[in-house]
């Protein structure tokens, strides 16, 4: 799995409240917020004061496309991983396609594109 590899935690078209790690939001925020959905972006220190009711109240969690590639960007998901791991108890989808890289070298291919065609989708 490439580190710019998406997560979509819970079934992503039914949440009400969508988490990200600030340093993991990439395009996918935007999307999103465009999708009238609400977001949380907790720096890694907010990150990792979360309980795992804390992470059980949100619907989606979300590990977008970094802006960067250092695997470091991955510390606070891992060190706090038993916190937020037992909370995921819904639909897990993986996404490594990294579209923000690529979508300038296919005709009509962009991040929306790929959204937007997931299950349940439009």
């Amino acid at each position: 799995m490439s580190l710019g590899a998406t997560l979509l935690l819970s079934w992503f078209c039914h949440a009400a409240d969508v988490l990200f790690l600030s340093t993991l939001k990439g395009a996918e925020l935007a999307i999103v917020q465009g999708m009238m959905l609400t977001a949380d972006v907790l720096s890694p220190n907010e990150w990792a004061q979360k309980s795992t009711s804390d992470f059980e109240s949100y619907k989606a969690i979300i590990v977008g496309d970094p802006d960067e590639l250092d695997v470091r960007l991955l510390d606070p998901l891992v060190s706090s991983r038993k916190k937020w791991s037992p909370a995921i108890k819904g639909n897990i989808i993986i996404i490594g396609s990294d579209p923000q890289s690529f979508t300038s070298r296919r005709s009509g291919a962009n991040e929306e594109t790929v959204y937007r065609h997931r299950p349940g989708g439009s």
